[in-house]
């Protein structure tokens, strides 16, 4: 942990900052600021990285950030000195966007159909889209192949993809009036989505078996504020490599 005075927010993430959970975390912050400038102090942040390799993630300090001992986690630190520990990605995006969208710019007012339906998808994809590609991920890259396990998760992810790919049919976005607003059902979800390279998927055949989808990945991809995401600590954006 650093010396340099603290910012309001301390966001830990995996090293070399490329985990889904985690750019879905960064990516909420870069929205937020964008769209609420006055805010851009209280919503100032630092990013730490853990190094896997060595279990850092599982580390005493860590452990009572995120008694999980994974990433994302954040510390939020009040302007009346008190903090706050919250893990889990989508247990952060909400936090940070009732708290600070209160124009309802990427949310829907409480109570309402759209917000029900927000709900109902960024559950949807935290029960489907990020365990399924995190064990496809995992049989194809294991040293002892099983082409059971492999075959299995990389179905299942082409199943998700066209669950997807039908709700966008004639939509820009996932849920909202007319043709949908950007909203946190996408800063949920595309980070995961995006990935489907890892599952041994290529851009052409996402182009030609899901193509609501693929317009869909490819409009967030070239978000200023995802850009902007990207490109933290300087790395080469995988989503211009692989998205757009």
């Amino acid at each position: 942990m650093s010396s340099v005075p603290k910012k309001p927010f301390e966001v830990f993430i995996s090293y070399g900052g490329v985990s889904p959970s985690g750019q879905k975390v960064t990516i909420a912050f870069e929205e937020l600021k964008a769209a609420y400038p006055n805010l851009s102090k209280e919503l100032d942040y630092s990013v730490h990285t853990l190094n896997f390799q060595v279990k850092e993630q599982k580390s005493d300090w860590y452990l009572k950030i995120n008694p999980n001992g994974r990433i994302p986690a954040l510390i939020h630190t009040r302007p009346d000195g008190s903090s706050i520990n919250v893990f889990e990605s989508a247990g952060i995006i909400q936090y940070l966007f009732e708290r600070f969208d209160t124009e309802h710019k990427f949310t829907f007012p409480q109570f309402s159909d759209d917000a029900a339906h927000s709900n109902s998808w960024i559950y949807w994809a935290h029960a489907g889209i990020s365990p399924t590609l995190s064990q496809a991920i995992h049989f194809r890259y294991l040293g002892e192949k099983i082409p059971y396990a492999i075959s299995r998760y990389v179905q299942e992810m082409k199943r998700l993809y066209a669950v997807l790919d039908t709700q966008l049919e004639g939509r820009d976005y996932l849920v909202g009036p007319g043709k949908g607003v950007y909203s946190t059902a996408e800063i949920n979800i595309w980070s995961w989505t995006q990935g489907f390279h890892w599952a041994g998927l290529t851009k052409a055949e996402i182009e030609t078996d899901f193509p609501n989808l693929d317009a869909w990945i490819t409009r967030i991809a070239q978000r200023p504020q995802v850009l902007a995401e990207s490109k933290l600590g300087g790395r080469k954006s995988k989503f211009e490599t692989h998205c757009v």
